[in-house]
């Protein structure tokens, strides 16, 4: 499986280009996505929540939708390629997008799984700045033990760092 993140406004040209086969559509509410001919040949899992840092807020990610994410992209085939996009691209698609590539690594026998998802997230996203609700359900649901939470914080707080610098 091939899992690749964008923003809203490219969604459009990269399921094209890439051939995707699954998109994980994350749009902010009263928001949507615009499905054209295309799209609608692709396997969708739309949902809305806001990129919020606080799990109490009124639109935040709840696990139901991290589990909504991992259940669309589990055992999918090996020529599969899953698309994941946010407003920006940045925070709740490249946690989502991590979070998938983790579940992927577990069923193929890994380990070593926060790293290395993290890490093949930066590979096709390098803006990546992992969303932390969603991090934490994602590592309570795959049983990571903080490590896949922890592999994403490090990540956001690099980037956080590099900005303010």
């Amino acid at each position: 499986m091939r899992v690749l993140v964008c923003e809203k406004s490219k969604v459009h040209d990269t399921v094209k280009r890439e051939g995707v086969t699954h998109l994980v559509s994350i749009v902010d509410p009263g928001n949507r996505l615009f499905l054209t001919p295309r799209l609608k040949e692709v396997n969708l899992l739309s949902l809305k929540f806001d990129d919020v840092l606080d799990e109490h807020e009124l639109f935040a990610p709840t696990r139901k939708d991290v589990e909504c994410i991992l259940d669309f992209t589990k055992e999918l085939p090996d020529d599969a390629v899953v698309l994941v996009h946010c407003f920006a691209g940045v925070s709740r698609s490249t946690a989502a997008a991590a979070a998938i590539v983790a579940q992927n690594l577990l069923q193929k026998g890994f380990t070593d799984v926060a790293d290395r998802s993290v890490e093949t997230v930066r590979e096709v996203r390098p803006m990546l700045c992992p969303n932390p609700i969603i991090s934490k359900f994602a590592d309570e649901l795959l049983g990571l033990n903080g490590q896949f939470f922890e592999a994403c914080e490090r990540v956001a707080n690099e980037k956080i760092l590099k900005l303010m610098s």
